[in-house]
């Protein structure tokens, strides 16, 4: 049997300046069916060439926050299975973060940043995990996020 492949893709994101923001999170079905992050993806639109970095974190998260939910896509055409796991979008109120698995400071001028986990050194979790950012004072950004996730 073939791995099940799924997309959590969020719509633009207005982040205020000075603030962190949970972008998408995946909540998987129960302990028994992990979530393996295959790849990450964030990229930002109409970025200044004077922008400063932005932070990106991929981490555990041990509540939902107030969000809306978001659909998981089948990655392939061909297959239609119904994930097992759901998923969170446009945040009001932020997630308690936990342990945090990969962080980095990205340029928003160059756009796009995509972050593909080695086969078998991919993250994983039993219960959530989510991408956010961290804006610095004197800049808002508008972002959007993607995880591609196998369950």
């Amino acid at each position: 049997m073939s791995t099940k492949l799924f997309v959590c893709r969020t719509s633009a994101v207005s982040v205020a300046a000075a603030t962190t923001q949970t972008l998408v999170q995946a909540v998987a079905a129960d302990a028994n069916t992990p979530l393996t992050v295959k790849q990450l993806q964030v990229s930002f639109k109409d970025p200044t060439s004077s922008d400063t970095e932005v932070l990106v974190e991929l981490l555990r998260q041990s509540t939902a926050g107030t969000a809306s939910a978001l659909t998981p896509v089948s990655w392939r055409e061909d297959e239609s299975p119904a994930a097992r796991f759901t998923a969170l979008q446009t945040f009001t109120a932020e997630p308690t973060a936990g342990n945090i698995l990969d962080s980095f400071y990205v340029l928003p001028y160059g756009g796009l940043v995509v972050i593909q986990y080695p086969i078998d050194g991919e993250p994983r979790a039993t219960s959530r995990i989510g991408v956010r950012v961290t804006t610095v004072a004197s800049q808002a950004q508008t972002v959007c996020a993607s995880l591609l996730l196998a369950e």
